[in-house]
Protein backbone atom coordinates (compact mmCIF):
# COMPACT_ATOMS: atom_id res chain seq x y z
CA UNK A 1 0.00 0.00 0.00
CA UNK A 2 1.12 3.32 -0.99
CA UNK A 3 0.53 5.69 1.90
CA UNK A 4 1.31 9.87 1.57
CA UNK A 5 2.88 11.87 4.02
CA UNK A 6 3.83 15.57 2.57
CA UNK A 7 6.28 17.92 4.31
CA UNK A 8 7.28 21.27 4.05
CA UNK A 9 10.98 21.57 4.94
CA UNK A 10 12.28 24.59 5.83
CA UNK A 11 15.84 25.85 7.20
CA UNK A 12 15.48 27.84 10.13
CA UNK A 13 17.77 29.57 12.53
CA UNK A 14 16.05 27.98 15.69
CA UNK A 15 16.89 24.47 14.11
CA UNK A 16 20.79 24.48 14.67
CA UNK A 17 20.77 24.57 18.23
CA UNK A 18 20.14 20.84 17.77
CA UNK A 19 22.66 19.95 15.04
CA UNK A 20 25.04 21.26 17.28
CA UNK A 21 23.81 18.85 20.18
CA UNK A 22 24.45 15.85 17.99
CA UNK A 23 28.09 17.13 17.05
CA UNK A 24 27.42 18.52 13.47
CA UNK A 25 28.86 21.51 12.76
CA UNK A 26 27.55 22.40 8.99
CA UNK A 27 26.16 25.20 8.37
CA UNK A 28 23.48 25.97 5.91
CA UNK A 29 25.86 28.54 4.30
CA UNK A 30 24.65 29.14 0.36
CA UNK A 31 28.13 29.66 -0.59
CA UNK A 32 28.42 25.91 0.20
CA UNK A 33 25.56 24.67 -1.58
CA UNK A 34 26.75 27.13 -4.31
CA UNK A 35 30.34 26.05 -4.59
CA UNK A 36 29.22 22.38 -5.00
CA UNK A 37 26.85 23.33 -8.21
CA UNK A 38 23.66 23.20 -5.94
CA UNK A 39 22.75 27.14 -6.62
CA UNK A 40 22.19 27.57 -3.19
CA UNK A 41 21.28 26.30 0.21
CA UNK A 42 20.62 22.34 0.45
CA UNK A 43 19.05 20.30 3.46
CA UNK A 44 21.13 18.40 5.65
CA UNK A 45 20.74 14.67 4.48
CA UNK A 46 19.86 14.31 8.28
CA UNK A 47 16.76 16.08 8.10
CA UNK A 48 15.46 14.59 4.78
CA UNK A 49 16.13 10.95 6.80
CA UNK A 50 14.15 12.24 9.37
CA UNK A 51 11.15 13.54 7.28
CA UNK A 52 10.89 9.80 5.76
CA UNK A 53 11.93 8.29 9.78
CA UNK A 54 8.70 10.38 10.54
CA UNK A 55 6.44 9.21 7.68
CA UNK A 56 7.36 5.25 8.07
CA UNK A 57 6.56 5.77 12.47
CA UNK A 58 2.83 7.50 11.53
CA UNK A 59 2.37 4.30 8.71
CA UNK A 60 3.41 1.38 9.94
CA UNK A 61 4.28 2.05 13.46
CA UNK A 62 1.47 3.79 15.28
CA UNK A 63 3.77 6.50 15.78
CA UNK A 64 6.17 5.14 18.17
CA UNK A 65 9.87 5.68 18.17
CA UNK A 66 10.35 2.28 19.87
CA UNK A 67 8.32 0.31 17.32
CA UNK A 68 11.53 1.27 14.38
CA UNK A 69 14.20 -1.32 14.79
CA UNK A 70 16.40 -0.62 11.57
CA UNK A 71 15.99 1.90 9.31
CA UNK A 72 18.07 2.28 6.22
CA UNK A 73 18.12 4.44 2.92
CA UNK A 74 20.27 6.26 -0.11
CA UNK A 75 20.47 9.62 -0.69
CA UNK A 76 20.14 9.94 -4.36
CA UNK A 77 19.50 14.14 -4.80
CA UNK A 78 19.34 17.15 -2.44
CA UNK A 79 16.58 18.86 -1.12
CA UNK A 80 16.42 22.54 -0.64
CA UNK A 81 14.43 24.34 2.07
CA UNK A 82 11.04 24.61 1.36
CA UNK A 83 10.57 21.50 -1.25
CA UNK A 84 7.91 19.58 -0.52
CA UNK A 85 8.30 15.79 0.18
CA UNK A 86 6.59 12.75 -0.35
CA UNK A 87 7.31 9.71 1.11
CA UNK A 88 5.32 6.29 -0.58
CA UNK A 89 5.77 2.85 1.77
CA UNK A 90 5.36 -0.54 0.68
CA UNK A 91 4.62 -3.89 2.97
CA UNK A 92 6.96 -6.76 2.13
CA UNK A 93 6.52 -9.17 4.43
CA UNK A 94 8.16 -10.70 7.75
CA UNK A 95 11.41 -9.73 8.54
CA UNK A 96 13.24 -10.78 11.45
CA UNK A 97 12.63 -11.32 14.75
CA UNK A 98 8.96 -10.95 14.54
CA UNK A 99 9.14 -6.84 12.73
CA UNK A 100 7.52 -6.07 9.47
CA UNK A 101 9.86 -5.59 6.34
CA UNK A 102 8.65 -2.25 4.57
CA UNK A 103 10.53 -0.75 1.67
CA UNK A 104 9.96 2.97 0.90
CA UNK A 105 11.03 6.12 -0.85
CA UNK A 106 11.30 10.13 -0.81
CA UNK A 107 10.32 11.94 -3.52
CA UNK A 108 10.73 15.60 -3.86
CA UNK A 109 7.17 16.80 -5.14
CA UNK A 110 9.25 20.77 -6.09
CA UNK A 111 11.85 18.93 -8.60
CA UNK A 112 10.15 15.62 -9.29
CA UNK A 113 13.22 13.49 -8.30
CA UNK A 114 13.62 10.44 -5.90
CA UNK A 115 15.97 11.81 -2.86
CA UNK A 116 16.10 9.14 -1.20
CA UNK A 117 15.69 5.64 -2.92
CA UNK A 118 16.28 1.94 -1.57
CA UNK A 119 14.79 2.58 1.85
CA UNK A 120 14.30 -0.33 4.18
CA UNK A 121 12.90 -0.56 7.04
CA UNK A 122 12.47 -2.80 9.59
CA UNK A 123 8.84 -1.80 12.45
CA UNK A 124 7.01 -3.99 15.01
CA UNK A 125 3.60 -2.89 13.52
CA UNK A 126 1.42 -1.52 15.52
CA UNK A 127 -2.84 -2.46 15.18
CA UNK A 128 -4.45 0.30 12.97
CA UNK A 129 -1.38 0.45 10.89
CA UNK A 130 -1.90 1.99 7.20
CA UNK A 131 -0.18 -1.01 5.45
Amino acid sequence: METTIPSTSVCHLQDTPYYRLINLHQPLDPRIGQAAGFGGVILHGLSTFGFAARAVLKTAGGNDPNSLKFFGVRFTSPVKPGDKLETSIWEIGKGPNGVTEVAFETKNLTTGKVVLGAGLAYVMKKAGSKL
